[in-house]
């Protein structure tokens, strides 16, 4: 390809990729033209096109393999971190669909480190549930939570892999109406490399959270860990500007 464009060749090739990509041209899954290929449309060397995918996998456009045409990334669906919106609900407002496997689910004597998270006294029993939480059928996020007795008590009567929790609940008068969460990264242990198919130090994005009642009683912690390729964080604020 020619023309005026007084940019280096690789940014020419890069921008030209990436809107190729965002416009559905090359969908997620499907392989881009091998290196020869793309040296041949642009009428470069293999250095300029490297360099290209190379940017578009450190951008999360492309998967790259070995001896493998490089493959597009599916582009991960984004989550407000503004606002607190369960796991379902906010699945059915994206247009995508969710399921979840539940792993397990159990009561247990609290020790000092779950009384505290729930404000429970040491001894007290709670429940403690593991589900995979899938996203257009693909493993999306672990999810491990732990309730107080009653909650947890409602939970037994609920078939756990039908559907979300939160509308179950709300029908019997628990609500959050105060949430607490925390965002950070945290490298996959062995629980969550096995469900999330992902090898042992893989980065998760991992969302813990405190829901309260109205009167400000504790109901449930949830330590959430969330693949990066296919769920994102973001949030927005305006700048208030101060008067002289």
């Amino acid at each position: 390809m020619t023309g005026d464009d007084p940019r280096p060749m690789h940014e020419r090739i890069t921008e030209s990729l990436r809107s190729e990509i965002i416009s559905g041209q090359y969908p997620p899954g499907s392989a881009l033209p091998s290196e020869a290929q793309l040296c041949g449309i642009w009428g470069v060397s293999r250095g300029p096109v490297r360099h290209a995918i190379q940017t578009l996998s450190n951008e999360g456009y492309l998967k790259l393999s070995r001896g493998k045409a490089a493959t597009v990334r599916a582009r991960p669906v984004l989550q407000n971190a503004d606002s607190y919106t369960p796991f379902s609900q906010w699945a059915r407002a994206t247009g995508h669909t969710f399921g979840q496997q539940t792993e397990s689910f159990s009561m247990h004597a609290s020790d000092d480190a779950t009384a505290a998270l729930l404000d429970v006294t040491p001894g007290d029993r709670i429940f403690e549930m593991t589900r995979l939480r899938l996203l257009d059928g693909r493993p999306c996020m672990l999810e491990r939570s732990i309730f107080t007795e009653p909650v947890g008590r409602l939970l037994m009567q609920f078939d756990l892999d039908s559907g979300g929790i939160s509308d179950y609940l709300a029908e019997r008068g628990v609500h959050y109406s105060v949430i607490e969460q925390q965002i950070d990264a945290v490298p996959a242990d062995s629980i969550d490399a096995t469900q999330l198919q992902v090898p042992v130090g893989s980065p998760l994005l991992r969302v813990r959270r405190r829901a309260a009642d109205d009167a400000g009683v504790v109901w449930e912690f949830s330590d959430d860990r969330y693949l990066p390729d296919v769920v994102s964080f973001h949030t927005s604020f305006r700048r208030e500007l101060q008067a002289n």
